[in-house]
């Protein structure tokens, strides 16, 4: 909530607790709510508490309360970047950037997967031998025809019994 800034002041708080539970390269996206409040309180949502609200006057002597910015953009975005997180505000009063924030973080998240996939394939690659499969050399010893035909090993096999 953008409206409330003792919100804000948690997320450290939150981000190594979750960090902590999922590990110190789980994905986490900073969303900030109710991005339709403007810098000098220019929206209405009322579901904010009386400590974000302003009051507004009316000709007609109706009090209108309307929530007022208390984190900047810049300040989320750049604890965001210092911290590694996504960042995006949305406004779940008018739907803006809502659905964004859930395919922004799934492509994300899509993407890391598909790179430790390819990183672990790689490794796998440069870490195992080739193995031929062909038939023409296995444990270096050539084989002629579809039995063997050289066949050293077998022989001292069959000589034994």
């Amino acid at each position: 909530d953008i409206g409330c800034r003792q919100s804000f002041e948690h997320v450290p708080q939150w981000l190594a607790d979750a960090r902590q539970l999922a590990g110190p390269d789980v994905t986490v996206l900073l969303v900030g709510n109710k991005a339709d409040v403007d810098e000098e309180g220019g929206g209405f949502t009322g579901n904010s508490s009386s400590s974000n609200l302003e009051a507004e006057s009316s000709g007609g002597g109706l009090v209108r309360q309307k929530p007022k910015r208390r984190v900047t953009y810049m300040e989320a975005s750049q604890f965001s970047q210092e911290h590694g997180l996504l960042h995006l505000e949305t406004s779940a009063v008018t739907g803006d950037f809502v659905e964004q924030a859930f395919k922004k973080l799934a492509q994300t998240i899509l993407a890391k997967i598909q790179s430790q996939n390819a990183a672990t394939s790689e490794e796998t690659t440069e870490s195992s031998p080739a193995v031929g499969l062909s038939g023409d050399n296995v444990r270096g010893k050539k084989k002629k025809g579809c039995c063997g035909g050289s066949s050293a090993g077998y022989s001292q096999l069959d000589n034994n019994a």
